[in-house]
């Protein structure tokens, strides 16, 4: 059984959990219908439980200190640990190799590429969305670690309007910029990232940033205009990939 490891306690649905980054891996484990358990961990949990899991850490804080974030993965059917929503990804696909592939022979480096562009472009919004997010999904306890970790920025907005608009025209553009990688598919050709039938990891990275920011703000019109980026095709992939990653009851 595996185990993995997220940020709570939150008002989100169960199967989609706070983290983006561990949404992404929840939903391959969906996909490729691995049973799993969900823990929930505190802000200041991360690294002592990742630490007695024997967890690598994910990166590291500019004093170089190891820096340990979530999701990483216990599997007790392999004795296995491992961090990070990529590397995690791959290693579902190494372990389970009966289950469909996410990270296709060939598509590593450009998967991987992907979906460090997918998070650049989305950082400007985190301004704007955090405190959405802790009004409307994030008990008192957790809103009060953010602040501690973060700065009042991470549950209260600091930005006019005006500045508002100006980050929502920057997340826009970001995501314009990748949706330009389409080039010539047609409306009818398929909206995953590598093309088919099937989602990717990919795909299931960028819909765990879609997925925050519609929930957060609903069918606004900052969410209606990152969905009609590609000619709609933002918008199908949302919808398709949370159809083929539906978790199985």
């Amino acid at each position: 059984m595996i185990t993995l490891y997220d940020i709570g306690p939150h008002k989100f649905e169960e199967s989609m959990g706070l983290s983006p980054f561990v949404r992404g891996v929840r939903f391959a484990l969906h996909f490729k219908k691995i049973p799993y358990k969900a823990v929930q961990l505190s802000m200041h949990e991360i690294e002592s439980t990742a630490k007695s899991l024997g967890v690598p850490p994910t990166t590291s804080y500019l004093d170089g200190t190891p820096r340990y974030t979530v999701p990483f993965i216990q599997d007790s059917t392999t004795g296995k640990v491992v961090s990070d929503s990529f590397n995690v990804a791959e290693y579902l696909d190494e372990a389970y190799p009966d289950t469909p592939r996410i990270i296709p022979p060939g598509t590593r480096m450009l998967q991987a590429t992907f979906c460090t562009s997918v998070f650049t472009n989305f950082e400007p919004l985190l301004p704007v969305i955090r405190p959405v997010t802790v009004a409307k999904f994030l008990p008192a306890e957790v809103a009060e670690a953010l602040k501690k970790t973060f700065g009042e920025a991470a549950v209260k907005s600091t930005l006019t309007p005006e500045e508002e608009a100006e980050v929502w025209k920057k997340v826009v553009l970001g995501y314009k910029l990748i949706a330009q990688s389409y080039g010539s598919r047609s409306a009818a050709d398929s909206a995953f990232v590598m093309g088919g039938t099937n989602p990717t990891f990919a795909d299931m990275a960028l819909t765990g940033f879609l997925w925050w920011i519609h929930a957060a703000f609903g069918d606004t019109q900052g969410w209606k205009d990152i969905a009609a980026l590609g000619d709609g095709k933002f918008g199908r992939l949302f919808e398709d990939t949370l159809t083929a990653c539906k978790k199985q009851v």
